[in-house]
């Protein structure tokens, strides 16, 4: 599966990945199930107003003439729905930043684990313009499968060269340039979600994974980056 290239498209985001509204969406929309529709947005109230289908163009373009001429609306754009764990939700609560949209400037990669019945977290191993290696623990009050909770924890710690690395001979052992963005390869209820992504010069990529198992590619990032950290996950599955 070949890196995606940035969108560059500031109704999604800034320049720094800041969603531009609470609608924007953390992953493109050929992830993840999503399916594609317009919407338009009140920004004064924060607020979908109408829907459209992405393939219903004859009543978007009537929408948007009747909208222009009565200046009924302050902007269009497209709002991704389907996913069944609503990750934007658990990313937002995590204060992350959208990866796919603009190009940050620094080699970042990001593990989301949601588990059921435990607190969300995230690991984020990044190096900076400087070349400064830097790996970030971010988790929340919440449960993975019920609700997203508030941010609790935050961890920043630099280390050093040889970590980073370490972790880019992980990806290369795993394959991980051309590995498919859906490895779950068995369905449960409960269990866990594990969402990685990649965020370089080269594009975008996304792999995720249903319950993974303790060999698989999710693992190993956790383990590799949770060691270098001060802090004790329970129940990792």
């Amino acid at each position: 599966m070949c890196y995606k290239q940035f969108l560059n498209n500031p109704k999604i985001s800034d320049k720094d990945g800041i969603p531009i509204s609470k609608f924007s969406s953390y992953f493109p929309y050929d992830s993840l199930g999503y399916k594609e529709y317009y919407v338009t947005i009140d920004k004064l109230h924060d607020r979908i107003l109408t829907k459209f289908s992405k393939n219903d163009s004859l009543a978007l373009y009537n929408y948007k003439k009747k909208s222009n001429e009565n200046n009924l609306i302050d902007t269009i754009l497209p709002v991704y729905y389907g996913q069944k764990d609503n990750i934007d939700k658990y990313l937002k609560s995590l204060n992350e930043n959208i990866l796919y949209n603009f190009f940050l400037s620094k080699d970042k990669y990001r593990l989301t684990v949601l588990r059921t019945f435990n607190n969300p977290f995230t690991l984020i191993i990044e190096k900076s313009q400087k070349n400064q290696i830097i790996i970030y623990l971010k988790v929340t009050d919440g449960k993975g499968g019920y609700y997203p909770g508030k941010l609790v924890v935050y961890k920043k710690h630099v280390v050093a060269d040889l970590i980073w690395n370490n972790f880019i001979k992980l990806l290369d052992k795993n394959h991980y340039d051309s590995l498919p963005e859906n490895l779950t390869t068995k369905e449960g209820t409960d269990g866990s979600i594990w969402y990685f992504e990649s965020h370089t010069k080269n594009g975008y990529k996304q792999i995720h994974c249903w319950s993974p198992n303790k060999n698989s590619i999710f693992m190993q990032v956790f383990e590799l980056l949770s060691r270098n950290l001060e802090y004790k996950f329970d129940d990792i599955y």
